[in-house]
């Protein structure tokens, strides 16, 4: 997310200045490879570039060839690709996978813009989808790059005669939405057949820290790093806000249990509680464990959140089973972490688990790919 933000940033800066620009996307990837589908950089004439679709190894070539294959403005695919014997796609990479950009020059009229999509969807804060055409069989008049873009409204915009020649279109990035996991899917139409890249562009994580003490700053730096939205509930708002200068996204003012009627808490939501106050905690733990958020962090010895929970349980508001899984105390991975800097570390990274559905084990000893959900799938 921190590398769309800085696209985003980049476009806006080129549009201004009226430079022409190339947005190359990962659109495919078979075997071992640094990015996923959904990695994006952009890039000038001059070789400037703001954003990765490797690490490292593809990024040259691609600034060589990027505007002379888009010469005459039309999208085009480029397969970067050390499993292939074939000359035209051959570059030995460093992970040895096939990977398939798509390359389009970037255009500031253009209603289907991808990069001005992903900066609705961040400014809003909210998830979208972009059904991108990668590849074109037959006589379809669809042509490669041919976009429907759906946003979290329900609102539909499309390049038109799309949604006419794959009816099924619509209804299809409606339900992978709903399920969150970008996929490509190929169509039968009159003429041929299509092959559309379905990507679930999500928002910024949102992270939730309550508390006031020294131990904030360095967990808001970071969750900022990784462009993670970051809100701090405080009860002394002023004297944490220059110590952050800025790094958070917002600061609330407010004690923290009387806070959080005000806050925009959803099932992506990781909230961390830190206010070393034991009362506060205990309220806050409450009330987290009957709202929506996903991860429930909790600062302090494992004891401490076990008494929390025990005197909850007694009175009868410790909620369910489902519900206190959802909490992890002592708050971050096993990692041996020593001071607040290390501690932010571990959370961020347990965090990150979660929402991946992963373990937060050694990769060395995961089995299957390194991408994909629990099981490597």
């Amino acid at each position: 997310m921190k590398e769309s933000r800085a696209l985003m940033e980049s476009w806006e800066a080129l549009r201004t200045q009226g430079t022409p620009c190339v947005l190359a996307t990962v659109v495919g990837v078979t075997g071992s490879a640094y990015r996923r589908p959904g990695a994006r950089m952009l890039m000038t004439e001059e070789h400037w570039h703001a954003g990765s679709v490797s690490g490292g190894c593809l990024e040259r070539e691609l600034l060589r060839k990027a505007f002379w294959l888009t010469s005459e403005g039309r999208p085009a695919r480029l397969v970067f690709d050390s499993l292939s014997e074939d000359e035209a796609v051959f570059l030995r990479t460093g992970c040895g996978g096939r990977v398939e950009l798509l390359l389009e020059r970037l255009r500031p009229d253009d209603a289907l813009n991808p990069v001005e999509f992903v900066s609705g969807c961040v400014r809003r804060r909210q998830a979208g989808l972009m059904a991108t055409v990668l590849h074109t069989e037959g006589t379809s008049p669809v042509e490669l790059a041919a976009r429907m873009l759906l946003d979290a409204e329900g609102q539909v915009r499309a390049t038109p005669g799309l949604r006419e020649v794959v009816p099924g279109l619509e209804a299809d990035a409606r339900a992978v939405l709903a399920e969150g996991g970008s996929r490509v899917r190929t169509y039968e139409v009159d003429g041929g057949k299509l092959e559309i890249f379905l990507e679930v562009v999500q928002p910024p994580q949102p992270l939730v820290v309550f508390g006031s003490g020294h131990d904030v700053v360095p967990l808001v730096e970071a969750a900022r790093a990784v462009g993670w939205h970051v809100t701090v509930v405080s009860r002394r708002p002023q004297e944490l806000s220059a110590r952050l200068s800025g790094r958070a996204d917002a600061v609330v003012g407010s004690p923290p249990e009387t806070a959080l009627s005000a806050l925009e808490l959803g099932p992506r939501t990781a909230a961390v509680i830190m206010s070393h106050g034991y009362e506060t905690d205990r309220t806050l733990l409450e009330a987290l464990l009957h709202s929506p958020v996903r991860y429930i962090g909790v600062l302090g010895p494992r004891s401490r959140t076990e008494r929390m929970l025990g005197e909850l349980a007694r009175e009868g508001r410790a909620g369910t089973e489902a519900q206190r899984a959802r909490v992890y105390g002592p708050a971050g991975l096993d990692v041996g972490a020593e001071g607040p800097e290390e501690i932010a570390v571990s959370i961020i990274a347990e965090v990150r688990a979660i929402m991946a559905g992963r373990s937060g084990g050694f990769l060395k000893d995961r089995k299957g790919p390194i991408h994909g959900g629990p099981s490597g799938s």
